[in-house]
């Protein structure tokens, strides 16, 4: 049946008989599109098609933000995720933000190893200026402290015997752990180098490069992640790209 035939057997009064014949037309446009796409989305090559897309965001995730163990479970990781050639093109067609996600994790994980070297490095030149090279614990507690782990506040200290101890941790009884940080008596000129060190690690330069980039993980990781899980387990696709089915 023809628009016009639908209008004389809806009885349309004239002065509306444009509006309906516009209205009808444009829901036989949206039919027939919708129509296109189901056939589309049962054809083989289309199933293929959406296949790639769900491998490429699980090879995304597992390689670029994980590291899996032979022996089961996995640990958080910093790589790039390789954006260039005809399967990114495509996922990035059909997922621009997911795309856009990616890209943002590139620009972290671009220079984070050597990053992350030179934090630790100076984790340990900090700590021999505070401690006179007396102890190999401080380097930990100040790479927790760098790292945001912890605060000043969360830290109790105490003068135990001769030696200089702080706990920023709590054992299987909830009792607060103790982790020698000066032995050997330390003098009170000791705890004041020692104090100062610390209070002012925030300001080293490569404390702060290293934060920044720890910050933004914590931002990213949770988001990109959520991202490529939705990924790879949609069953349809949006958008087009040069290689979908026609």
């Amino acid at each position: 049946m023809t628009i016009a035939g639908v209008v004389a057997a809806l009885s349309v009064p004239g002065p509306l008989v444009p509006a309906v014949e516009g209205l009808l037309f444009i829901a036989l446009l949206i039919w027939a599109q919708l129509e296109f796409a189901s056939r589309r989305n049962e054809s083989t090559d289309y199933r293929h098609h959406v296949a790639a897309m769900q491998d490429f965001a699980r090879h995304a995730r597992e390689t670029g933000l994980f590291m899996n163990f032979v022996s089961g479970g996995r640990s958080p990781v910093v790589n790039p995720i390789t954006m260039s050639g005809a399967r990114a093109d495509d996922f990035r067609k059909h997922y621009p933000q997911v795309a856009k996600e990616i890209d943002e994790w590139n620009q972290l994980a671009t220079g984070y190893a050597q990053i992350n070297n030179r934090f630790i490095a100076t984790t340990h030149r900090e700590a021999e200026k505070a401690t006179s090279d007396r102890t190999t614990t401080v380097p930990m507690l100040l790479g927790d402290l760098g790292r945001g782990e912890i605060d000043l506040g969360d830290i109790t200290w105490r003068m135990e015997g001769n030696r200089f101890e702080a706990s920023y941790a709590v054992s299987i009884f909830n009792e607060p752990v103790y982790s020698p940080l000066i032995s050997n008596g330390p003098t009170a000129d000791d705890v004041e180098r020692f104090w100062s060190v610390v209070a002012a690690l925030s300001d080293v330069p490569e404390v702060r490069e290293w934060r920044a980039r720890v910050d933004e993980e914590r931002r990213l990781r949770p988001v990109l992640t959520n991202s490529l899980d939705h990924a790879e387990y949609a069953l349809g696709l949006k958008g087009k790209c040069v290689h979908c089915p026609a």
